[in-house]
């Protein structure tokens, strides 16, 4: 409740709603309108890359916060989480559940200081809600409706999602590579007879045998691996050394200092330690790592990372659950692109060693560069 209430406004956010366009302010005006007169309304931020979702969120949550309100930020992803001000996931602000087979109601007790925390406040805002799974919006509904005892949608809070259900173009002057990733957004780009795109000849580069070598001292890492139940750690323990579960960090882990890497787990959302946040190594150390991050509002911001312990999911394929003790990161010289989504980055290099194999993947990998000249392939 205090964190939330102790918030510092940047001055330069304070500016923000006198540099609105006529679009962001008409959307600015009437969700505080809103706010305000105590009309509980649900809003859907909606546009192409680049238009200004992120200024419109910050704009409205510093309109609020300068003022003295409880305005929560939240996102679907860690990365996302991170642009906004004081942003957390929504699981983890919310209690919402990662497994909806066994649990379908967010785990918040009416008497906790989140729940209050919640009710105080005047906004609800969460972005990149086009990527959260259905029950999870579901969920929060349910949840708040169960707070604020009201069978209204989301319980008569006002609750603004913002996202973008087909990932459109960033908005840029260079109309030729617009028109291409909307074509590639809208499945009109024409494809072969195997149904494959061809990508443009000034996307792609030829391979490379030769490689730089890097002289710098490289460190090993090696985790602890421990079967849940200790009594099969014998016969075991060399087969949970070679498996390399999703989500969990690699048995050995090969570090060099300047080397970029991807944290793996929400250690510290509120200061910018998050599932998909990036930095680069800067001290590595026996039983921490001092990393710099990279990229949100805390860019420039040195932490340290400890080792912790890390289970495997439920649904893991070996059938055998075990406890990988190690620090939760990855290296991050390329990054999935469901991981890119809903950043947009300087220079991008797509590399598809398999064709893409679900609806939008392509359009969200090539679209997270501003200019053609940013891409390569």
């Amino acid at each position: 409740m205090e964190s939330e209430r102790s918030i510092v406004v940047d001055p330069e956010d304070e500016l923000l709603p006198s540099k609105l366009n006529p679009e962001q302010r008409y959307a600015f005006d009437l969700i505080l309108q809103s706010v305000f007169s105590s009309e509980g309304k649900v809003f859907f931020i909606d546009g192409p890359g680049g238009t200004g979702k992120t200024f419109l969120y910050r704009s409205l949550l510093s309109a609020l916060r300068s003022q003295g309100y409880i305005a929560i930020a939240v996102a679907t992803s860690g990365v996302a989480a991170s642009i906004l001000p004081g942003g957390r996931t929504a699981h983890s602000r919310f209690k919402i559940p990662l497994d909806f087979s066994t649990n379908k109601t967010c785990q918040l007790s009416k008497q906790s200081s989140i729940a209050k925390l919640i009710c105080e406040s005047k906004l609800i805002l969460w972005d990149e809600a086009s990527m959260a799974k259905r029950q999870a919006i579901e969920a929060f509904n349910s949840l708040l409706q169960d707070l604020k005892d009201s069978d209204l949608p989301f319980g008569g809070h006002v609750v603004v999602f913002g996202g973008d259900f087909r990932q459109t173009l960033p908005v840029i002057e260079h109309a030729c590579f617009s028109d291409f990733l909307l074509r590639i957004g809208e499945g009109r780009e024409p494809v072969d007879e195997n149904g494959d795109v061809t990508l443009p000849s000034d996307l792609v580069i030829p391979y490379h045998d030769k490689h730089e070598s890097l002289d710098r001292e490289l460190y090993t890492y090696i985790s602890s691996d421990k079967t849940v139940n200790q009594r099969f750690q014998g016969d075991y323990e060399d087969f949970l050394n070679s498996q390399n579960p999703k989500g969990l960090p690699p048995h050995k882990l090969l570090l060099k200092v300047n080397c970029p890497i991807m944290l793996l787990r929400n250690l510290n959302p509120a200061e910018g330690l998050c599932n998909g946040t990036r930095l680069i190594c800067r001290e590595l150390r026996q039983h921490t790592i001092c990393a710099e991050i990279v990229f949100g509002q805390h860019r420039g911001k040195r932490v340290f990372i400890p080792r912790i312990p890390l289970q495997t999911p439920e649904n893991e394929k070996n059938g055998i659950p075990f406890i990988r003790t190690q620090f939760p990161i990855r290296l991050c010289f390329a990054m999935t692109i469901n991981k890119s989504q809903g950043q947009t980055l300087d220079y991008v290099g797509v590399y598809l060693r398999e064709p893409v194999f679900s609806h939008g993947q392509l359009y969200v990998a090539l679209s997270r560069a501003r200019l053609l000249i940013q891409l390569k392939s």
